[in-house]
């Protein structure tokens, strides 16, 4: 047969009666628009072929097919002939039994595809998985019609509503495998075999057009609980209904209309703010992975060792990202019970994730294995990167770099968890400047995916991509940045809660600023995250800004409150007061200690409006974003995005506060930035000047980028 280059994303050749097309486009056999030609192409010559009695799909890289491109979307290339929805009709109406043959995970439309065959082998490594609900869509190449067909309204519910990965022994169960290969070496020959078996008992072609689905009073009570279970306010509410409807579509029409509605509703969700919102957060992950100079010609170092300092809980989940890969982890810590306590802890917490089926028993000893502690510098002599967390204050750092630069060995990688210093005048107390970087984990940092990689101005690209590589291979998030108070994270923080405290002070309540930024969307309040983080740490790490001097007022109350060790949470008082359990309430007391503070700095108090609550504390968030980019901190807005929407629980249906801002128009939040600057006299005219880089944006009606 034709079509055997190795050149081609798509080989097509012969065993004996079985044609065997081999999807070869590394690496993860995206259908893209040149892949599905080439798909199309060797299935009508198989089927065209008098001698084939069968045809096998497989993939010749260790994932079946991760889907459709996502990028087409966008530029018109996934509706440009052949668009994958015909393409699977064609297969699934094909008089030549069709054979899959999944050999890894089969995603979003790869897994479609696998649907329109007519029955399904699967290697030990086989999964299944219909994500599109996590981009705001449904399935839109007959997903939500065959699947039901397949495994009937139950298990298609779930697994379109939830968007998870379902194992190759669950698909047995299910009726969605009809044959399970546990043994990768002869999956392939064995996957042959059951097509070879099949054209010797003339088992017949599974057309999904003439399966028949009766819509019984179970099903109708499956789809009722689910409509019921979503019958809320949440943002993806609209979405999973259109799921709900496609999937009874497939009980009361043909195939054929119920795809043509399927392909409606995906075009309706399609167009939805949510989606919009939530596929530029995919495209901006894909995006944050391209730094100009971490191209392919730059080499990364091999960490196959690493040291944490501090035997803290920054410490102890930094540690734990690490040695749950089984990469060998030591925490330094000069007080040996801190560093008892820690292995403990660690081994405690992991236990319970056991437990709870969040790890399994080999992730389990693996971690533990792999950890141990000490109490001198002496045990960091030949790791591959040490991370500092220590205490955040740049002379503590320092007298620490100095003793890392003189026991580790010169090729080591030297770390700092800093979440506002400065990373150049770390790295000044080194003969090494080129291996230092900052890699700020946010707490808990064993669970929390974001990762700031702070790019020093002598951290050479190599450092950066070999941290960056780590921190992918960890399953973390990693975002570079550059050097400036705060990075991006923190500096974007400023902002946004300076705005939230002086409203406290202005009349309104923590609990009315809280529930303003929840009702937007926001998974906490701000004033309840200085709480849960401890006002301690933030005066700490607001100690080396000299804003005071432009503004008295600037953080008054929580620093107030930090005097009068009100720590938050961990103390019992913070701005809310929390009981035994740990449940918030409101304290009177600090109503009082605001209204006197506002008396002392001669602050007018009134009722302030949700909206003008919300508008202050986003706009001024905005706008230090813009500057940022001006600055160029940040590589992109996307960047920017990611780190709030990961970092600090800004709604993901809304893309971001930059993405957030386009969608509103820039020129609004400047207008409003200048109503404020005028309405709140000198504090307004402190703090509410448009940035060099909002000016530019709104007067050229530009968009962030």
């Amino acid at each position: 047969m034709a079509n055997s280059a190795s050149s081609t994303p798509v080989k097509l050749e012969k065993i004996g009666s079985i044609a065997l097309i081999s999807v070869n486009h590394a690496p993860a056999n995206i259908l893209s628009l040149p892949l599905r030609r080439e798909l199309l192409s060797c299935f009508l010559q198989a089927e065209g072929d008098t001698d084939v009695n069968a045809i096998v799909i497989t993939s010749a890289v260790n994932i079946f097919s991760a889907g459709a491109d996502i990028t087409e979307i966008d530029s018109g290339a996934a509706y440009t002939a052949p668009i994958l929805p015909d393409i699977l009709d064609r297969i699934d109406a094909s008089s030549t039994l069709c054979v899959a043959a999944i050999n890894g995970a089969a995603i979003g439309g790869g897994m479609e595809l696998t649907l329109a065959c007519d029955y399904r082998v699967g290697g030990s490594k086989a999964a299944f998985q219909l994500p599109e609900i996590t981009l705001g869509l449904l399935p839109g190449a007959g997903g939500t019609q065959r699947l039901p067909r397949i495994t009937g309204a139950r298990h298609a519910l779930n697994i379109i509503l939830s968007g998870k990965s379902v194992s190759a022994e669950f698909a047995r169960d299910i009726d969605l495998l009809d044959h399970l290969v546990m043994d990768d070496e002869c999956f392939l020959e064995d996957a042959i075999a059951f097509t070879q078996a099949l054209v010797r008992s003339n088992a017949p072609v599974r057309d999904c057009r003439f399966i028949g689905l009766e819509k019984c009073p179970e099903v109708r009570g499956q789809l009722e609980l689910q409509r019921e279970a979503i019958a809320t306010a949440a943002p993806d509410r609209v979405v999973k209904s259109r799921c709900i409807d496609a999937v009874e579509a497939a009980y009361d029409l043909a195939l054929p209309a119920g795809i043509e509605l399927e392909a409606q509703l995906f075009r309706e969700a399609l167009a939805e703010p949510y989606a919009q919102a939530m596929r530029y957060l995919f495209e901006a992950e894909r995006s944050a992975k391209h730094i100009p100079e971490m191209d392919s010609s730059v080499p990364a170092m091999s960490i196959e060792k690493v040291a944490v300092i501090g035997a803290g809980s920054m410490g102890r989940g930094i540690a734990t990202n690490f040695s749950s890969l089984g990469l060998p982890t030591i925490i330094v810590d000069r007080d040996p019970d801190a560093v008892e306590k820690a292995l403990q802890h660690i081994e405690k917490s992991c236990g319970i994730r056991l437990e709870k089926g969040l790890l399994d028993t080999t992730t389990f000893k693996r971690a533990m294995d792999s950890l141990v502690g000490a109490t001198t510098y002496d045990a960091v002599g030949d790791v591959d990167l040490v991370i500092e967390a220590v205490f955040e204050d740049l002379g503590v750092k320092q007298e620490v770099f100095v003793e890392l630069d003189k026991h580790c060995k010169q090729e080591t990688i030297l770390a700092t968890n800093t979440s506002t210093l400065n990373v150049n005048a770390i790295a000044d107390f080194t003969t090494r400047p080129d291996k230092v970087v900052g890699l700020h984990f946010f707490n808990p940092a064993d669970r929390m995916r974001l990762l700031e990689v702070i790019r020093g101005k002598r951290t050479s690209a190599s450092t950066l991509k070999s941290v960056f590589e780590l921190a992918r291979a960890i399953g973390k998030l990693p975002i570079v940045v550059n050097v400036c108070y705060g990075f991006v994270a923190n500096r974007m923080l400023e902002p946004f809660a300076r705005e939230a405290f002086r409203m406290i002070l202005e009349g309104a309540c923590p609990e009315q600023v809280d529930r303003v930024l929840t009702d937007f969307g926001f998974s906490m309040g701000v004033v309840s995250m200085y709480d849960l983080v401890g006002l301690d740490v933030a005066y700490q790490a607001r100690s080396v800004l000299s804003h005071k001097e432009q503004d008295p007022g600037y953080h008054a109350l929580m620093d107030e409150l930090y005097a009068l060790k009100r720590y938050g949470r961990k103390t019992g008082l913070g701005i809310y007061r929390y009981d035994t359990t740990g449940k918030k309430h409101s304290d009177p007391q600090v109503a009082v200690i605001a209204t006197r503070l506002a008396s002392e700095l001669g602050i007018r108090r009134r009722e302030i409006s949700p909206q003008e609550i919300l508008e202050r504390c986003l706009f001024t968030l905005i706008n230090e974003g813009a500057q940022i980019l001006e600055e160029k901190i940040a590589y992109r807005a996307s960047d920017c995005d990611l780190i709030w929407v990961n970092g600090f629980g800004f709604p993901n249906w809304r893309g971001g506060p930059l993405h957030y801002a386009n969608q509103i128009g820039i020129p609004v939040i400047h207008r409003a930035l200048l109503k404020y600057r005028e309405q709140l006299g000198d504090y307004g005219r402190l703090w509410y000047t448009p940035s060099v880089g909002l000016e530019k944006l709104a007067t050229t009606n530009s968009t962030f980028q």
